[in-house]
C-alpha cells in the first residue's frame, strides 16, 4: 500500500478533477485537514512514514527538515507535475528512504521464540514439500517443468532460513543475559545466510541437479552441479529484462528425483 500526503499549497489536487495523477495511491491526505495546517516539513515526514505516504509539494526545500529525523536515509524527489495550473511552478513528489537498523538487541526469552519460529518455518517448508512431491521412491508424483522450479524456489527458502538459524546460534548473550544481532549485515543478509547453510550441509541435501545428470526438467549450456542459491530463486520467482530487452527465462536444471532426495536428508537431518 502505497498512499500521498498534499501539502498545504497545493491542496487543491485532492479536487476529483485530479484524481488521475493519484491513482497509483490507495489514499490521500491532505495538510490542514487531516493534520495541523501549521505543521513543520519534519511533522509532514513523520506522517509520510508513519502511513507509508509520498509528500506532494510545491516547496522544492521542504526535505532538508526531513533530515531532523535521524532514521531518514534518504529522499527520493522527482517531478509530480510540470507546472500548476495556476502558477508557473512544478510540483514535486518527496518519497522517504528510511535506515535500516544495523543491529537489533533482543532478550534471552525472544532468543528462545525467534529460534523456534525460524526451527518450525524451516519445518513447514519441508513438510509442504512432502506433501507436493513425495519421498524419493515416489515416482509416480510428475510434475511439469515449471511447478518443480517452483518447488525449487520453497526448497531455497528453507535453506536460507536454516542459515538464519546457524547465525542464530552463534551468538552469546552479555551480561544482562541479552543478545545483539547484526540485522542488516546477517540476520537479513541473503548471502551470509546461504554460505552458513551451504557450508553445514552435505551435499546430498544442497545440490538439487547433478552435472552429466540427463534431466528433461531443465537446460542449461552449462552441465553443472546446482546448489540452493538466493540467485536461482529471484530466476524463478522473479522477472527480469535482458540485455536485448527481452524477458529472461529460467536457464537452470532442476532435477525432481534429485530435490526429492534433498527433502528427504533434509528432513532427517534436522532430526
Amino acid at each position: 500500500m502505497k498512499n500521498a500526503l498534499i501539502d498545504k499549497q497545493v491542496n487543491y489536487l485532492e479536487r476529483d478533477e485530479f484524481q488521475d495523477l493519484f491513482k497509483e495511491y490507495d489514499e490521500k491526505f491532505v495538510v490542514g485537514k487531516d493534520m495541523k495546517q501549521t505543521s513543520f516539513d519534519e511533522n509532514c515526514a513523520n506522517i509520510c512514514i508513519e502511513r507509508n505516504c509520498d509528500f506532494i509539494t510545491a516547496d522544492k526545500e521542504a526535505y532538508h527538515h526531513f533530515f531532523k529525523i535521524k532514521q531518514v536515509k534518504s529522499v527520493e524527489i522527482f517531478q509530480f507535475m510540470k507546472r500548476e495550473p495556476k502558477i508557473d511552478r512544478p510540483v514535486y513528489c518527496m518519497r522517504i528512504k528510511m535506515e535500516h537498523a544495523k543491529t537489533k538487541t533482543i532478550t534471552k526469552e525472544q532468543m528462545k521464540a525467534l529460534q523456534e519460529k525460524t526451527r518450525g518455518n524451516v519445518d513447514r517448508l519441508l513438510e509442504f514439500l512432502y506433501q507436493i512431491i513425495g519421498y524419493p521412491e515416489d515416482k509416480k508424483y510428475v510434475l511439469t517443468k515449471v511447478h518443480v522450479y517452483e518447488c525449487y524456489a520453497v526448497f531455497t527458502h528453507a535453506v536460507e532460513e536454516y542459515g538464519k538459524l546457524l547465525y542464530l546460534k552463534t551468538l552469546e548473550p552479555d551480561e544482562e543475559e541479552n543478545y545483539t544481532i547484526e540485522y542488516s549485515k546477517k540476520f537479513a543478509n541473503h548471502k551470509t545466510k546461504f554460505e552458513l547453510a551451504l557450508g553445514k550441509l552435505p551435499k546430498s541435501i544442497k545440490v538439487v541437479y547433478e552435472g552429466d545428470f540427463s534431466s528433461d526438467y531443465g537446460s542449461s549450456n552449462m552441465d553443472s552441479d546446482i546448489e540452493a542459491t538466493w540467485e536461482n530463486r529471484l530466476n524463478v520467482l522473479n522477472t527480469d529484462i535482458d540485455n536485448d530487452g527481452n524477458p529472461t527465462n529460467i536457464s537452470f536444471n532442476v532435477d525432481i528425483d534429485s530435490l526429492r532426495q534433498s527433502v528427504f536428508d533434509f528432513r532427517n537431518f534436522l532430526d
